[in-house]
């Protein structure tokens, strides 16, 4: 009923055997929780590139992605803003417990686009940007 550690427990019983206790440990999260570590992640790295500070950029991704994205804010110098400004805003998608698959939408003049951001629990359980 709320956030927390539990243990499911099921208790099985078979023709001609024992019975069989079998327990499962389930952690369950608040979906606003887990959607706001999100959104807060994605919003973390517009800001940093507004700012044009590329290591701060780097703590919303993870390893792999921070390695083949860094070089790329570093060349893009003081038009980090107006790449940050044009990530547009993330909208709809499915969120599990490490893993997360959402559309980011860019308003252009006539139409609007989306692109998926996937996001993952790093070792530590932060939130960042897996793909994108």
């Amino acid at each position: 009923p709320v956030p927390g550690a539990y243990t499911a427990t099921a208790s099985l019983t078979f023709t001609g055997h024992a019975p069989v206790t079998v327990k499962h440990r389930v952690m369950v999260v608040a979906l606003a929780e887990q959607r706001t570590a999100i959104c807060s992640t994605y919003a973390h790295l517009r800001a940093r590139l507004g700012a044009q500070d590329v290591t701060g950029a780097g703590y919303a991704l993870m390893g792999d992605l921070k390695s083949r994205l860094t070089p790329l804010f570093t060349a893009l110098g003081t038009r980090m803003p107006t790449v940050a400004a044009n990530l547009g805003i993330l909208a709809d998608g499915t969120i599990g417990f490490d893993a997360a698959d959402i559309i980011a939408v860019r308003d252009l003049t006539s139409e609007v686009r989306g692109y998926p951001v996937h996001f993952a629990r790093d070792a530590n359980g932060v939130w960042r940007i897996d793909s994108m």
